[in-house]
């Protein structure tokens, strides 16, 4: 490649990495935007870089002073493009008069660059130059002419290029063509719109590629507003796919009813495959005033027409489409889909009512539909006529109409639905109905009056089959009297009525049935009754969000004592993961190395154990270090290597922790806060809502605990509690840190205070504290200035080591503020 080749790359390449100007003429680096500073740089023995630069910036600061200099440049090969853009926004008539000058020196690329400045600044006066460039034997210069030319605009102008594209070399007519369409995109924005639209018209009727015949099109169309109709009717029945896409174009923004009626007077002499085109644009134009046109073509002979018809009346319709889209929707396929559609679209007054009408009359799989329709549109009148559907012999219409009662219907039309249920001739249309009553009831704001209507149909004493409904319904409704009924019947001497009582205790939603169950796993004859009702039961202890985990553990132990099966003891086994004890972890260690359970058991000890690392360090690493050396399962292994090493890595960390606040006080600072006692300072003070605090640790930062997130905001404080149990009196260490400043309470002795505001690091503070035998409540006081609200705490011996036999539990029961055991 040669030198020159490099140089010119080298130019266009540095004026790419510095063409985009800062928003604000300020200099960069090292370079002074003054501008006889920067035409000093053009005149010197600077290097390329720094004058490519100084033209950068003349381009923002320069003026007439500067054209001589950078007019000069204009014929040189590496700065020449440089100069130009400086040139072009100097609002100067010498500029032009320069460029102009510059089109008999320069050659080449330099001259196609100066021809481009001049129609980027439309230079009215280098037309006849410009007009003599569109012959010129450079190849790259004719089309830049006519380019220029077209930006120009200029009656001169726009005869120029409209010359060359009727009467020129074939070779430039497209380039003139362009030139064209972007006069007449002049015109049109000039308000001059009947030469725009002559200027199109030329462009539209020479014998160019399509996509600028297309582009004529739309542009003749629009520059002529409603008078460009016939322009538009004469696209529209081109065969030329390009041109009939741009008409489309052009009829979707055409505005007014005229366009409109126009468009759907053309629909009848269409073919087929227009008339699709045609409805989607009158469909996306909305106009009411082509519905008529539209639902006719909902007849058509064409399938494609009649579903676009029938999805177009989604958008256009009003309740006398109604008529048409049910018609439709007895047919197939497609357009049975987009009837549908539509008629859950369909806007207008009366349309609700036009449809309800229409199922009223309709038969089979159209009634079923239009009942969908209805819940879907939420029409609350059609309550009635569907409680008459969902008592009648047609069963897929009686389902369809319990489905949309379950929606619609109200409080008080629950008497009606359970007559349904009761009434029921199918197993299927009775299963429908059973979801519907309890939907139903689900809306009496009384929950206690949720299940009378279901009870005044079981004081009727009715038959096997529909007590069995009734008492499914029950245990789904709950309440007092339900579970009084459903209990009664789990040991009925029905064995229909029997198995039903039971399988509404096995579902049922709170704790009541807790007992009821047990008894059943204990007492049943049948192995399937056993089975549901342990499924059940397993269930309840998940719910019980409030009972304590020794006392969740212990039901499991008793569950799994009598329980036989491999499978059974598997389902026990998976709900027992979900209790996070340490009594939970023994009882699943318990059951590792048995060999019907051993995995599932396995699984669930590590669960247990990552729920509980923070709590209970000890037997959680007693237990993953048996699994360790006893697993062969590659999961298990993993899971408990990496519980082991949290345990390492947050050491005597007190991770987990109950939170009550926050506490503030009008006008008040965090450091005034610091000596306000709250009430959870007060001695005997057991009403105080402490909820559990997130551990929320971040790995990068082990042990704290970020107050910010759990509940936010400044100037205030705020109480964390939990208890510490030591199995024999301790001497230990109690580490702190905090952000902002701390109290630190145990067993109601105030231990530690430090009032001030800072970011919390790991353990900054330390107090000597005694822990005694037995449960020991440590508070915190915490207080927040603003930005991070944190803390750490641990226990250690008085010497920094690690303490042993040490558990956590904040959910423990007692008075934190005694000094009593």
């Amino acid at each position: 490649m040669s030198t020159r080749r490099i140089d010119i790359i080298s130019a266009v390449a540095l004026w790419v990495a510095l063409a985009a100007p800062p928003a604000a003429p300020a200099a960069p680096a090292g370079l002074d935007v003054s501008e006889d500073k920067l035409l000093a740089v053009l005149g010197s023995d600077a290097p390329l870089h720094d004058k490519a630069r100084a033209c950068q910036q003349l381009a923002l600061v320069g003026t007439a002073k500067a054209v001589p200099t950078l007019a000069g440049l204009l014929g040189d090969e590496r700065l020449g493009d440089y100069a130009r853009f400086a040139l072009e926004p100097i609002a100067d008539a010498s500029v032009d008069e320069a460029l102009r000058e510059a089109l008999g020196k320069c050659t080449g690329r330099l001259r196609a660059g100066v021809v481009t400045s001049i129609g980027v600044r439309r230079d009215a006066g280098a037309v006849d130059a410009l007009a003599k460039l569109v012959g010129d034997r450079e190849a790259a210069v004719a089309p830049v002419a006519l380019a220029a030319l077209g930006r120009i605009a200029t009656d001169e102008a726009i005869e120029a290029v409209r010359k060359v594209l009727t009467a020129g070399p074939a070779a430039l007519k497209a380039p003139a063509a362009d030139a064209c369409l972007a006069a007449a995109e002049r015109l049109r924005a000039g308000g001059k719109s009947d030469a725009a639209g002559s200027l199109y018209d030329t462009v539209r009727q020479a014998d160019l590629p399509g996509y600028l015949r297309a582009a004529a099109v739309r542009g003749a169309i629009l520059a002529r507003g409603s008078a460009g109709l016939g322009a538009l009717v004469e696209a529209l029945r081109s065969t030329d796919r390009e041109v009939l896409r741009a008409a489309m174009g052009a009829a979707r923004e055409l505005p007014g009813p005229r366009v409109s009626q126009k468009l759907a007077a053309e629909l009848a002499r269409a073919t087929p495959a227009v008339q699709v085109l045609l409805i989607d644009v009158l469909a996306r134009r909305g106009d009411p005033g082509a519905r008529k046109a539209i639902a006719t073509l909902a007849a058509s002979d064409a399938p494609t027409v009649r579903v676009a018809a029938v999805t177009a009346l989604g958008a256009v319709g009003d309740a006398a489409s109604a008529g048409v889209l049910v018609r439709a929707l007895g047919s197939a396929g497609a357009e049975s889909a987009a009837a549908s559609r539509s008629l859950r679209m369909l806007g207008g007054d009366g349309a609700d009512e036009a449809i309800l009408a229409g199922m009223k009359t309709a038969k089979g799989p159209v009634r079923v539909e239009l009942i969908d329709v209805l819940a879907a549109r939420q029409v609350a009148s059609a309550v009635p006529a569907l409680l008459a559907d969902a008592g009648a012999d047609d069963e897929p219409a009686a389902r369809a109409a319990l489905k949309a009662l379950a929606t619609l219907a109200e409080p008080k039309d629950a008497p009606a639905l359970v007559s349904v249920l009761t009434a029921a001739r199918s197993d299927r249309v009775r299963s429908q109905a059973e979801n519907t009553v309890v939907a139903v009831t689900a809306k009496i704001a009384d929950a206690t009056k949720r299940p009378g209507p279901v009870l005044g149909a079981w004081a009727a004493g009715p038959k096997p089959a529909v007590r069995c409904s009734l008492l499914r319904v029950l245990g789904r409704i709950g309440g007092e009297k339900a579970f009084e009924i459903v209990t009664g019947a789990a040991s009925d001497k029905d064995a229909t009525i029997r198995d039903a009582g039971i399988r509404a205790l096995a579902a049922w939603g709170d704790g009541r049935a807790e007992a009821a169950l047990l008894k059943l796993v204990k007492t049943a004859d049948s192995e399937t009754h056993r089975v549901l009702a342990l499924r059940g039961y397993v269930r309840l202890l998940g719910l019980s969000a409030d009972r304590r985990g020794a006392e969740t553990a212990a039901k499991y132990a008793e569950v799994l004592a009598i329980t036989r099966r491999g499978d059974s003891k598997k389902l026990v086994l998976a709900g027992l993961a979900s209790v996070g004890h340490a009594d939970a972890l023994a009882l699943a260690m318990k059951h590792v190395g048995a060999p019907a359970v051993g995995a599932e058991a396995a699984s669930a000890a590590v669960r247990i154990a990552g729920a509980i690392l923070g709590t209970d360090r000890d037997a959680t690493r007693s237990a993953m270090e048996k699994l360790l050396a006893g697993s062969k399962a590659p999961a298990i292994v993993a899971e408990a290597k990496r519980i082991l090493a949290a345990i390492d890595k947050f050491a005597d960390s007190l991770t987990a922790w109950r939170v009550a606040g926050p506490y503030q006080k009008k006008g008040a600072t965090y450091r005034e806060l610091f000596d306000v006692a709250f009430e959870p300072e007060a001695r005997g003070a057991k009403s105080v809502a402490f909820r559990p605090l997130p551990a929320g640790t971040d790995p990068k930062r082990p042990g704290i605990l970020d107050l910010l997130k759990a509940i936010g905001g400044e100037q205030r404080a705020a109480y964390v509690l939990t208890w510490v149990h030591s199995d024999k009196p301790l001497e230990a260490r109690l580490e702190l840190g905090s952000d902002d400043g701390v109290k630190a309470w145990l067993n109601g002795k105030l231990v530690h205070g430090k009032n001030m505001a800072r970011a919390a690091e790991a353990y900054t503070d330390r107090a000597d504290v005694t822990l005694r035998a037995g449960w020991n409540a440590l508070l915190l006081k915490i207080t927040q200035n603003n930005s991070r609200w944190e803390f750490c705490a641990r226990l250690c011996g008085r010497d920094g080591k690690r303490l042993g036999g040490l558990r956590i539990d904040p959910a423990h029961e007692g008075d934190w503020m005694s000094p009593g055991k």
